[in-house]
């Protein structure tokens, strides 16, 4: 029994349950009540199945989507990460060398250099995403997956 029939088939049994409490609560003939109470359980059997499947489907879809996802030769997803990296760097390059350098050699007497700090969120962000970077291509170098170049 799969993980999603065992939770469709115990919320049945409980609306069931709730169900069949309704229907005694009618006076009906026995014949009446076992046949309302089969009557109710074939429906919402139907709708929980029903919904199983939807979900089934869902998840079947996404799995699809994702495996598509890694098997293309979509160049852009491929430089995504290095580029995200690279620019990240670029900034730390300006911000803590390039700027005080020039405000080194340029001094102004008017103005006095500003003290440029990088948001914490930012090493946070670009430190996570190094790491993600790193760890998936170590991923895709143990699972012989080629790079862009064709290189492994």
């Amino acid at each position: 029994m799969s993980f999603l029939s065992s939770i469709f088939k115990n919320g049945a049994e409980g609306l069931l349950n709730g169900a069949k409490g309704i229907i005694e609560q009618f006076h009906l003939s026995p014949e009446d009540k076992v046949k309302a109470n089969l009557e109710m359980e074939k429906l919402i059997y139907s709708q929980f199945l029903e919904v199983e499947n939807t979900y089934r489907m869902e998840i079947e879809s996404k799995t699809d989507i994702i495996k598509t996802e890694l098997t293309q030769d979509d160049l852009y997803t491929k430089r995504t990460r290095p580029f995200l990296l690279r620019m990240g760097f670029y900034v730390i390059v300006i911000i803590h060398a390039a700027l005080p350098l020039l405000f080194y050699y340029f001094p102004s007497s008017d103005n006095p250099p500003p003290v440029i700090v990088l948001p914490e969120l930012f090493w946070v962000t670009w430190g996570g995403l190094g790491g993600m970077y790193f760890w998936g291509r170590s991923q895709e170098k143990v699972a012989g997956i080629a790079n862009s170049k064709g290189v492994k």
